[in-house]
């Protein structure tokens, strides 16, 4: 089952990739989706993806919000790109997807030089007197849900929310996420919640 909506959010195609960055109401985090273009493959995409390059395609999709039409002409796309920059309509379909996720957060940890809090001599006292404490897993998970009413993630929750404000005259532009992509959850423009749709 998918989404299909009119959308106010910002919009780029750069790198082989369409972004789109739905915004949430306080507008500090954002649901976003790296949808590669149809004829790069999914896997060479998904190696490719560093989070230098996410940072990249969203600071694109800042500077250029006024976002680029396939089907548009270089004259219509020229003038899109000189006017004045801000979020934009777009005809949008994503599939509604819930994952969850359970990383192995002591193991990563463990390769991050934390050590010591697994195998005791680490001074918890100020979360328990007994001396003997340490620390023998540590257990996290995450949900996303994406559906009709908005992005949940974990422990925050959203509503995707539009803004008006005059637009160009020409068709909006179309996201159709019907192909693999990967997608995240941004506060300022860093990552914090990371996953893929396959």
């Amino acid at each position: 089952m998918a989404i299909h909506a009119l959308k106010n959010c910002r919009f780029t195609i750069a790198h082989g990739t369409q972004v789109l960055a739905l915004p949430y109401k306080d507008k500090e985090y954002e649901f976003v989706i790296f949808l590669p273009l149809e004829s790069v493959k999914f896997e060479e995409f998904r190696v490719n993806l560093t989070g230098a390059i996410m940072k990249e395609l969203l600071e694109t999709a800042d500077k250029e919000s006024a976002g680029v039409n396939v089907s548009s002409s270089i004259k219509d796309l020229e003038e899109l790109i000189s006017t004045e920059l801000w979020p934009f309509l777009v005809k949008v379909t994503i599939p509604k997807f819930k994952t969850t996720s359970q990383p192995q957060m002591k193991h990563m940890l463990q390769q991050l030089g934390i050590n010591q809090l697994f195998e005791g001599g680490c001074d918890l006292k100020g979360v328990c007197e007994t001396e003997d404490l340490f620390v023998d897993d540590v257990i996290h998970k995450a949900v996303v849900e994406v559906s009709e009413e908005g992005t949940k993630a974990a422990a925050a929750t959203g509503m995707v929310m539009m803004r008006r404000r005059p637009m160009p005259q020409l068709p909006p532009p179309t996201f159709r996420a019907d192909h693999p992509f990967a997608y995240g959850i941004f506060l300022l423009g860093e990552p914090i919640f990371i996953g893929q749709y396959c």
